[in-house]
């Protein structure tokens, strides 16, 4: 008992971790798989597999423990879940501290980002190593966050020019992007050789094909037939593309 006390601090929890254990014991469990030997004596539930479980909050513990109970959860399931929010809890504090939501935490990141502080756009975040610190990939996408927060609603352009290329970098919806609208930030815009994007997590195929044809649009407003498109994306987009 003293070792059920140690994975769950609220009583309700414990008591659930009782009734799993007994579960366990008696070969309950969603998907367990009795050895010979468990039929001669009782299996014992693998307490070691159960590190990262203690490390998560009550009120996920209450969950994936009610989760077992009912039988939607296998017991290596849950050991498994236990370990991606233990990830993911990892994750959402380097999200608040590069985000500055120090004071107000994750409350104020969910607030502030509400589409992108969430389970599915961090979660491609939990496999990276942190041993040497915040990975380049989570800190780049949250700079990008910040900064779109800036400037939202504002078009910010910039023209540069570096070994004879010429371009301009516009901060605008490029989705909605026009002709006139590069134009008015542009002067002596001629057209587009090379467009590069990089490419929202949240993009559909349909959304892709509207940047595409605003691109040949765009173009063909100034004349200009041949130009490439280079599309900046994650495996996960790949599809989409």
């Amino acid at each position: 008992m003293k070792v059920l006390y140690g994975l769950c601090t609220m009583e309700e929890n414990f008591e659930q971790m009782v009734e799993v254990v007994e579960m366990y014991e008696d070969g309950a469990t969603l998907g367990q798989k009795l050895k010979g030997s468990d039929f001669l004596s009782k299996p014992e539930l693998p307490f070691s597999r159960l590190s990262d479980f203690i490390m998560i909050k009550e009120d996920e513990k209450h969950s994936l423990l009610g989760s077992v109970l009912d039988g939607t959860l296998s017991f290596t399931d849950m050991c498994k879940e236990a370990t991606m929010l233990k990830k993911l809890e990892h994750v959402q504090r380097c999200f608040c501290q590069l985000t500055h939501c120090i004071d107000g935490g994750w409350d104020e990141a969910v607030r502030r980002f509400p589409k992108e502080a969430n389970r599915d756009q961090l979660e491609r975040f939990t496999g990276l190593s942190y041993s040497q610190g915040i990975p380049e990939e989570l800190a780049n996408y949250c700079k990008r966050l910040v900064l779109f927060e800036k400037y939202k609603g504002e078009n910010v352009s910039a023209k540069f020019s570096r070994d004879g290329i010429h371009g301009h970098a516009i901060h605008t919806d490029t989705l909605n992007i026009t002709c006139n609208k590069i134009k008015e930030h542009c002067p002596g815009f001629s057209g587009v050789d090379l467009t590069m994007v990089d490419m929202s997590d949240e993009w559909s195929a349909e959304e892709i094909s509207r940047l595409l044809v605003a691109v040949k649009a765009i173009n063909h407003d100034c004349q200009k037939k041949n130009h490439n498109v280079a599309i900046i994306c994650t495996a996960w987009n790949m599809g989409e593309i």
